[in-house]
């Protein structure tokens, strides 16, 4: 099950992805034209996801908070995790 916590705060965030060393997706929490989710693999990349949301505000009112998922990349560096067909 991933682990996720909810930020209206950029410093907050950027405390709990550093002690979190692991492959996340960080999401601006509102409707963002379906732009809003960004997969980081480092806990660099997830730090810069946050400036772009909480900081920069690149998403508008869409990035009012932003949301962190931890994701298993199960070896597929970079990619999301592939679903199982339904049967």
């Amino acid at each position: 099950t991933a682990e996720a916590r909810i930020f209206d705060e950029p410093d907050s965030a950027k405390v709990y992805i550093r002690a979190h060393d692991e492959p996340c997706v960080v999401k601006a929490s509102g409707l963002a034209a379906g732009k809003g989710a960004i997969v980081c693999d480092t806990p660099a990349e997830a730090l810069q996801a946050v400036d772009r949301i909480l900081v920069r505000r690149e998403f508008g009112s869409a990035g009012a908070t932003a949301t962190t998922s931890t994701w298993s990349s199960s070896g597929r560096k970079g990619r999301w995790p592939q679903a199982s067909p339904t049967r």
